[in-house]
């Protein structure tokens, strides 16, 4: 038996030190998700209503007032539905639809001023979608625009159940208001979302006290107080609400709110106290609570 020693020239090492060494994760950057908001007044469409043979409770109608900067200036107004014009009288001026004062007509000779009463475009075309196209060229400038849509319908008790429609008549001069009403009487009409009465009368008392600790009566007075209750408002019903109507010389009321404590009726009002306004978060709209009495305040009583 032949042995044979080989030497071994890499022997291993069994032992040593292990070190661990603590390193921070490395986060390979993401794309951050970016949102772009394009903040715009979506079109806005105004409900109106007709009915032939119907109270003036039941049929609407739309002020407008355009004017020129030169007397050069010229304006063409044409009433569309669904985008056309309508057949036969398109164009306004004739005053086929209602009062037509034309240019030179009102005490600034620069306006014109008409109103559409939907009676007239229900009976003659019936309902639909409208609006006015103006075509314009002020200082040389020719241009197209449209007014707001207006939702002709058949009116019905049911269909304008919890609506206020609010009628105005303008005189005198709103400084930050592109126009001067001044002279010109002119009427406009809103029918909003909402519910309008909530009376609450008011009583004043005038008395005196007797010699044997009496109290006599020389005057009372009774202010009934009534609240109007929007349902959701865009800013372009803020701005013509707000800043318009509740200026006007008059204001009339019909509320329409089927389960009302009364019915209204073109009932004359005047605005009284603070508006409450009332934002959200999350919503551009608001709601509106305002206060508005008796345009006569002649519920007295003397003993004199």
């Amino acid at each position: 038996m032949i042995i044979e020693e080989i030497p071994n020239d890499r022997p291993s090492v069994f032992c040593g030190d292990v070190t661990k060494i603590e390193n921070e994760v490395l986060q390979l950057p993401v794309p951050e998700a970016t949102v772009d908001f394009k903040f715009c007044e979506c079109p806005f469409n105004l409900e109106v209503y007709a009915d032939a043979g119907g109270e003036d409770y039941k049929n609407d109608f739309n002020g407008f007032l355009f004017r020129k900067i030169v007397n050069t200036d010229t304006f063409t107004f044409t009433l569309l539905k669904d985008g056309n014009p309508v057949p036969l009288n398109p164009d306004i001026s004739t005053g086929a639809y209602g009062l037509y004062n034309d240019f030179g007509t009102l005490p600034n000779p620069l306006y014109v001023q008409f109103e559409i009463e939907w009676l007239s475009v229900f009976t003659a075309f019936g309902h639909g979608s409208y609006k006015i196209q103006i075509d314009s060229n002020v200082v040389g400038v020719s241009e197209t625009t449209f007014s707001n849509t207006f939702i002709l319908r058949q009116f019905s008790d049911v269909i304008v159940n919890k609506s206020v429609r609010i009628t105005t008549l303008q005189n005198g001069n709103i400084e930050s208001n592109e126009f001067d009403y001044t002279g010109i009487n002119f009427r406009d009409q809103l029918r909003l979302k909402g519910i309008f009465g909530d009376e609450s009368p008011i009583i004043e008392r005038d008395t005196i006290l007797s010699s044997d600790r009496s109290i006599l009566q020389i005057q009372d007075k009774i202010q009934t107080e009534y609240t109007l209750k929007t349902k959701l408002v865009n800013s372009f019903i803020t701005d013509k609400l707000i800043r318009n109507f509740l200026l006007a010389n008059q204001i009339t009321v019909n509320d329409y709110y089927l389960f009302n404590h009364r019915i209204y009726r073109n009932l004359a009002v005047s605005v009284q106290g603070d508006i409450e306004v009332t934002h959200f978060g999350r919503n551009k709209n608001v709601l509106y609570q305002i206060k508005f009495t008796d345009e006569k305040d002649n519920t007295l009583k003397r003993n004199v």
